[in-house]
């Protein structure tokens, strides 16, 4: 009977430990490339969730460059800390609070994610900051390519589902994403 019980635990937690893993470890959907608006200059719009750690060494990145002279550069923030904003505020971005499903509805259903505009509204890039979760974050070098005239392929978003409809699929057990900000299940 023990010998049962100890081979049920292991199945079980093998499988729960294998869900939780497949659930980091897959792409998530790019950022929704819509068009904008006319604007005098490039924008870099930044989807970010303090909740979510690539999200977070996303936000040391921004903190420690400080915002591009050359560029609009917006941060929306879901569940952000006032010490957080008023830091990336301080650096030079232009930080909006969005709950989860806002930022879905603008387009980020998964974190982070970077949306690079031209100033006739096109979108020039839409993807994650990085190649990798741990490698190192490029979107000044993205923007640069943009800038150039050339069309960089999207990194895949390897972060954190924050919309309702993407956490339901890749979460459905809400083992990973139990409460986000503005997100119900």
């Amino acid at each position: 009977m023990k010998v049962l019980l100890v081979w049920g635990w292991l199945v079980i937690a093998i499988g729960l430990g294998g869900l939780l893993t497949l659930l980091h470890e897959g792409p998530l959907p790019l950022p929704e490339a819509r068009p904008g608006g006319l604007t005098p200059t490039w924008t870099m719009t930044h989807g970010l969730a303090l909740r979510c750690p690539c999200s977070r060494r996303v936000v040391d990145h921004l903190l420690a460059r400080g915002a591009s002279a050359e560029v609009v550069e917006r941060v929306l923030l879901v569940d952000p800390k006032p010490e957080v904003e008023a830091a990336l505020t301080k650096a030079g971005f232009l930080v909006e609070a969005v709950e989860g499903e806002s930022l879905a509805q603008r387009g980020f259903v998964a974190v982070p994610g970077l949306v690079i505009r031209s100033p006739d509204g096109d979108v020039a890039y839409a993807g994650a900051h990085a190649p990798k979760r741990s490698g190192p974050i490029d979107d000044l070098s993205l923007l640069s390519a943009a800038r150039a005239g050339a069309s960089p392929k999207p990194f895949a978003v390897l972060g954190c589902a924050i919309s309702q409809a993407l956490n339901a699929r890749v979460d459905p057990l809400a083992l990973k994403y139990p409460s986000w900000p503005g997100v119900s299940r």
